[in-house]
C-alpha cells in the first residue's frame, strides 16, 4: 500500500498505519515531529518522478496493507456497484461521517486502499470493514431496509418511510446502474432534480445518507 502527499500520510498514520516514508529535507522535520516512522530523504525531482499524483507534496509512504476485518450485518451498511475510485472514495467519506464502517464492493471495483480511493476519501477508507459481493449478501440483509438509489420512479427521498432500524444503502454503477435482482428486493429512492437528468453517484449518496441518518 502507498500514500502520497502530507495530508493522506497523516490520515493513514493517525489510523494506525506504519509505513516507511520517502521525502525531501524540506519536509523531513515536519514529518519527524509528528510521526516516529522510518524516514528516507531524497531529491524532490526524484520523488516526483515516481509519484502518481505529482502535484502533491513530495512525500511517499509505503507499507503493508491493514488486516481486512469481516463486515458486520448488525449495523448500517453500504453496497457499491460503482467502479470509479473517486466516487467510491467520496461515498466512503460520507458514510464514515455517519458512522457506517461496513461496505460491500463489486469484484471489479478498485481496492479501498487504491491511491485515488484513499485520496478522495481523505484517508477515511483506511481501516473499513469490507468484502466483495457474492450471492449470499442479499440473504444476509433480510433485517435491513434495502434502499436503492434510482434516477426515476422511486419514492421521494423527502417523504420516504423507513420501517426497519438498520439500512443497507445501494448505489449503482456509473452507466449500468443497479442489477435487477437488487432492485426487486429493495425500496427504490429518487432525488428530484431540475435542469439535469440525474445527480452523480457520489452526490446522490451524500444526499440519501444524510437525509436518512440525520
Amino acid at each position: 500500500m502507498r500514500t502520497e502527499g502530507l495530508r493522506l500520510l497523516d490520515a493513514a498514520i493517525n489510523r494506525g498505519w506504519k509505513p516507511n516514508i520517502l521525502t525531501t529535507e524540506e519536509y523531513f522535520e515536519k514529518i519527524n515531529k509528528k510521526h516516529q516512522e522510518k524516514i528516507f530523504v531524497s531529491e524532490k525531482e526524484i520523488i516526483k518522478k515516481h509519484m502518481l499524483l505529482p502535484r502533491l507534496e513530495p512525500i511517499i509512504g509505503i507499507g503493508s496493507y491493514p488486516a481486512r476485518k469481516k463486515i458486520s450485518y448488525k449495523k448500517n451498511i453500504v453496497i457499491l456497484f460503482s467502479q470509479d475510485p473517486t466516487n467510491i472514495g467520496s461515498i466512503i467519506r460520507t458514510s464514515r461521517g455517519h458512522d457506517i464502517n461496513d461496505f460491500i464492493f463489486v469484484k471489479e471495483a478498485p481496492d479501498p486502499y487504491n491511491l485515488l480511493v484513499l485520496r478522495s476519501s481523505a484517508g477515511s477508507s483506511f481501516g473499513i470493514n469490507y468484502c466483495r459481493i457474492n450471492d449470499k449478501n442479499l440473504e444476509m440483509l433480510c433485517d435491513h431496509e434495502i434502499l436503492t438509489a434510482v434516477a426515476h420512479n422511486g419514492a421521494n427521498i423527502k417523504t420516504i418511510k423507513i420501517k426497519k432500524s438498520k439500512n443497507a444503502f445501494v448505489f449503482g454503477h456509473e452507466s449500468k446502474g443497479i442489477p435487477e435482482r437488487w432492485l426487486k428486493e429493495s425500496k427504490k429512492v429518487t432525488i428530484k432534480t431540475k435542469n439535469i437528468e440525474s445527480l452523480s453517484v457520489s452526490s446522490a449518496a451524500a444526499i440519501i445518507i444524510n437525509q436518512i441518518l440525520d
